[in-house]
């Protein structure tokens, strides 16, 4: 689907959030393509968008001094993920945090990577709910994280329920 057909959907129009921030076309079209792409919830991601930088640019890079860090864009996907699942090689005569950090207002492959990396959190849960707790990782920490993710879907979309 080209972004310029995304406007008049009303898929698109129905994704709004009245968060100035998440709105941004950046953020929503970016979330309807790459949800579609991989066969997801755009309210789910735009939930996990809200918990992870609230669509802001000034959160797109997380810890950078985390073992596994840093976490870029509005999805917040980690260095050790992206590679994982090969959605970035690291050029390797050039500092590795620093690349991998320097990538983090490209909105729409952040959106891209994080979508491909709750479908394939997906495709071993079995359930929505199940993939986007292990999109945090795992123990308390994830689950707590499903549960705040579940609270964004209900405020940013009434109604809606994470299973």
């Amino acid at each position: 689907m080209a972004a310029a057909s995304v406007w008049g959907t009303a898929k698109y129009i129905g994704l709004a959030t009245g968060n100035a921030d998440l709105d941004r076309y950046a953020i929503r079209g970016n979330v309807l393509i790459y949800s579609t792409l991989y066969q997801l919830d755009p309210k789910v991601v735009m939930a996990i968008v809200y918990q992870e930088s609230k669509g802001k640019p000034e959160n797109y890079v997380g810890d950078e001094t985390s073992s596994h860090g840093p976490s870029i864009g509005p999805m917040q996907v980690s260095r050790d993920t992206a590679k994982d699942l090969g959605l970035w090689a690291p050029d390797p005569s050039v500092d590795e945090r620093e690349a991998y950090a320097a990538m983090s207002e490209d909105e729409a492959q952040g959106i891209k990577w994080g979508c491909a990396v709750l479908a394939n959190k997906l495709e071993s849960a079995s359930s929505m709910a199940d993939a986007v707790r292990a999109y945090n990782g795992s123990g308390t920490a994830a689950e707590t994280y499903r549960a705040q993710v579940a609270l964004n879907l209900g405020s940013l979309y009434p109604g809606s329920v994470l299973a």
